[in-house]
């Protein structure tokens, strides 16, 4: 009888093993992933602060070269009144932008 239980014994231990093999082989790509996640969310980033730092720098081009063609094209009496109406319309975008992204946030 005590050979009978043993090749029992060992046939319910084997799939018992396999599955802890099978087990360790995922967890072991779980812990791959996370990492590569992380790296990929970190060039995500990374390549969204360079695309900022561009539109940041096209902005002010564009901010300074508005101001430039004001200068230009109106009469000095009407200046500080275009420059101001342009400033107004400059600082609502931004602030319905900031309003935007405090609520996706919140």
């Amino acid at each position: 009888m005590s050979d009978d239980n043993t090749p029992d014994e060992m046939t319910e231990t084997q799939p018992q093993a396999e599955r802890s093999d099978a087990t360790a082989q995922p967890d072991e790509q779980t812990d791959d992933t996370p990492t590569a996640d992380r790296v990929r969310r970190g060039l995500d980033y990374l390549l969204l602060a360079g695309l900022a730092l561009f539109a940041l720098v096209a902005a002010v081009g564009f901010y300074t070269s508005t101001q430039g063609a004001i200068r230009t094209w109106v009469s000095p009496d009407f200046r500080p009144v275009v420059s101001a109406a342009f400033n107004l319309v400059v600082l609502l975008v931004v602030s319905a932008g900031l309003v935007r992204q405090v609520r996706r946030l919140g």
